[in-house]
């Protein structure tokens, strides 16, 4: 069965990498430049995982989240930082099922959606 996974970033050039790394045929990435029409995607699609950045203008990732939570969606989000790893999981606190990689860490990331993507079948 094809996983779909979504991708959050209001700077595209960044986040484009993770599908080029990719070399599973096993899985349909999605992109998504605005976080207000990713909410929209979230909530009339099911996705396997969730990939967002945290810092976008209007709606940054943790208030997606929190909202995506709200909605009692317990899809899986990675998010990813340029800033420091521990103030931003200080902020992500008490989101469940989320981790936190930082930006430059496009291998780790990677390498994290297929282990994920693996258990969960």
């Amino acid at each position: 069965m094809l996983k779909r996974i979504l991708l959050i970033d209001d700077e595209s050039e960044i986040i484009e990498m993770i599908p080029m790394m990719d070399l599973s045929k096993e899985r349909s990435y999605e992109l998504c430049i605005h976080p207000e029409s990713a909410l929209e995607r979230i909530v009339h699609g099911e996705f396997d995982i969730i990939v967002c950045d945290i810092s976008m203008p209007k709606l940054d990732g943790i208030s997606l989240a929190r909202k995506v939570r709200s909605l009692n969606l317990q899809v899986p989000i990675v998010f990813f930082t340029g800033h420091l790893l521990e103030d931003v999981k200080f902020k992500v606190g008490d989101l469940e099922n989320c981790s936190v990689f930082l930006k430059t860490d496009i291998k780790e990331i990677s390498k994290y959606l297929s282990e994920r993507l693996a258990r969960a079948g």
